[in-house]
């Protein structure tokens, strides 16, 4: 009898261990299973999930007596929704655009097609709205760089422009003095465009007649009897114009109180910047003794003061000429800003 006993025991601990066995193996098998589907879906391309998806909001509609009662309380029959999709890399869904209705029935596969189009159209738009935000944003730091290294430079040219004062103070030599003075001023002018630059409303053009104007007051201040008027058209420029006119702007003033006049002599200079449809007219004339009689402007000299003109003028492809009066002279120069950028 024990030994029947035993042998039913035996029994049953073989089914039960048969049992554990069967449902481990059962376990394994299953999630094996799972991760075959699981790795089968990511695998399938972004359109076949998207279409599963569309599949899966179009079998969840709610309609009728499964409205929720938010809904159901103003009139909503039924309702469908899909996923505003960003498209792109590395972008996820946006949101959900849903429709709703207060007529009975239900919404097809055909609607739901329709809605899932317009709301790629929909995705479409808000990510060129959030890339234009971005450009914007960057634009506006780019902006804030250049004012500040406008600022730099114009500072570091004013440090520049100290120097070669004081070093001019040091020395005895009235000729090594004034050649040390014209290259302040040259200094200070570059300096000038630079602080127009970083003041103001465009960090990549100035006003031409505005830089000019302040040019001339500021060259009006360190003169003695002669006086400096200036007449100039607002005139946006960009930096590439602004500096080579405004070095030519005070070679020409520089010459004209340097020798139009005799030193004490009462006088003017008058500076003139007009612009019409095609081309930018500036002029400087003085009512002194006036050119001989056989100066011509174009012929090589040795003057450093004109060779400069000469350059300046061939940098913004300009064109002087110098024009005779009974008492004085005026130099004009002429060119055509057409590419805001001087060669």
């Amino acid at each position: 009898m024990a030994g029947q006993l035993r042998e039913y025991r035996n029994r049953i601990r073989a089914v039960k261990s048969t049992q554990k066995i069967t449902k481990a193996l059962n376990m394994v098998a299953a999630s094996k299973l799972r991760r075959a589907q699981q790795n089968a879906t990511a695998a399938r391309p972004y359109s076949e999930r998207m279409t599963s998806v569309v599949a899966s909001l179009a079998s969840k509609i709610t309609r009728g007596p499964q409205t929720p009662k938010l809904l159901a309380g103003h009139g909503i029959k039924r309702a469908v929704n899909v996923l505003i999709d960003l498209g792109g890399r590395n972008q996820g869904p946006f949101g959900v655009l849903e429709v709703d209705s207060a007529n009975p029935g239900k919404f097809d596969e055909a609607d739901v097609t329709f809605l899932t189009g317009f709301a790629g159209i929909l995705g479409a738009a808000i990510e060129r709205v959030r890339a234009d935000l971005r450009l914007q944003s960057s634009l506006e730091r780019q902006a804030l760089l250049t004012r500040e290294m406008s600022h730099r430079v114009k500072n570091s040219l004013s440090v520049v422009g100290s120097l070669l004062r004081l070093s001019a103070g040091t020395l005895t030599d009235e000729a090594a003095k004034a050649l040390l003075g014209d290259a302040e001023h040259r200094v200070a002018t570059i300096a000038k465009v630079h602080d127009h630059l970083w003041r103001g409303e465009k960090v990549d053009e100035i006003d031409l007649g505005a830089f000019v104007r302040q040019l001339c007051d500021d060259l009006d201040e360190t003169v003695g009897a002669i006086q400096i008027r200036c007449d100039a058209d607002s005139t946006p420029v960009s930096a590439d114009y602004a500096i080579p006119v405004g070095l030519i702007v005070n070679e020409l003033v520089t010459n004209a109180l340097k020798y139009a006049y005799e030193p004490e002599q009462d006088g003017t200079v008058e500076v003139a910047l007009k612009r019409d449809e095609s081309e930018i007219a500036l002029s400087v004339t003085d009512f002194g003794k006036g050119l001989p009689a056989d100066f011509d402007i174009h012929a090589p000299r040795k003057s450093f003061g004109l060779r400069v003109i000469a350059s300046l003028i061939r940098q913004i492809n300009g064109a002087m000429e110098a024009q005779k009066a009974q008492t004085g002279t005026r130099i004009s120069v002429r060119f055509s800003p057409t590419d805001n950028s001087a060669r």
